[in-house]
């Protein structure tokens, strides 16, 4: 990437998620800017601001997005900030970590900032991108609209890395995520009890019981490997090969109709 610029805004009357004196500025105030991943970590960790897309108006609002160079995960209660360094998407892609307001020693609580490739100016692209990013790495999925707005927080733990997202792993992110809500929204208008699947690539890297990484392609058939689309404390599914030879995985807890994923 030759250019390391980063479109995104920033609010300054929103500070270490302090309730604001106008309930309005949630949603006013969100100033455009364009800078470098330093500028955007300064902003975070040094003023405390409030970080989200670029609006119509400075007014945060899905119908207002206009562009970002970023997609952001909040991690709640998921990994813990060792594992999220030893994750491959994050070791791989990942710009800039830093801790939030409500962190503690035994609750992990942070987020981590992907620089993409290229400008998204499409609402349902930034969605569907950050939903499957947040799948991947078991984070918040209440914090994937294109409106979503990310508090700043003053003497945070904060390292950059100044990464960024391959175009490859963008473009099957933003067909991931759009693929899963299409198919949540025909689960959720019936009654389907099948065990959940998801197609794979041949070259997305799983964690197998054992805690090793490896590529899907060389894993034999029935091996127990840790979901890598939400946060899996213990191996809950494993690789099958379909009658075509593509490789899925089945996941054994969750009664949902299959679901269709492109893979890394």
């Amino acid at each position: 990437m030759e250019s390391h610029i980063i479109r995104f805004s920033t609010n300054p009357e929103l500070v270490d998620k302090h309730l604001p004196s106008d309930p309005q500025l949630n949603a006013y105030g969100f100033l455009a800017v364009e800078g470098s991943i330093d500028d955007m970590a300064k902003a975070i960790s040094e003023d405390g601001w409030a970080i989200s897309y670029q609006f119509k108006n400075d007014h945060r609002h899905t119908s207002n997005f206009i562009a970002t160079d970023f997609l952001a995960v909040d991690i709640d209660g998921g990994l813990k900030l060792e594992e999220a360094l030893n994750h491959p998407l994050v070791e791989k892609y990942c710009a800039l970590l830093y801790t939030t307001v409500n962190h503690s020693a035994d609750n992990h609580r942070f987020r981590l900032i992907f620089r993409l490739p290229h400008t998204i100016t499409d609402a349902s692209d930034v969605t569907a991108a950050a939903k499957a990013l947040t799948h991947r790495l078991g984070g918040d999925p209440s914090a994937t609209d294109a409106a979503r707005m990310f508090y700043g927080s003053t003497d945070c733990h904060i390292q950059i890395f100044d990464r960024t997202l391959s175009e490859e792993l963008l473009a099957e992110l933003i067909i991931d995520g759009k693929e899963v809500s299409a198919r949540d929204s025909s689960v959720s208008a019936n009654s389907t009890t099948n065990r959940s699947s998801r197609h794979f690539g041949a070259a997305q890297e799983i964690r197998l019981a054992n805690g090793r990484y490896v590529d899907v392609s060389s894993v034999i058939r029935n091996t127990s490997i840790y979901c890598p689309y939400h946060h899996d404390r213990h191996p809950s599914a494993f690789l099958g090969i379909k009658e075509n030879g593509s490789r899925v995985r089945r996941q054994l807890d969750l009664p949902l109709a299959t679901i269709r994923f492109a893979g890394l």
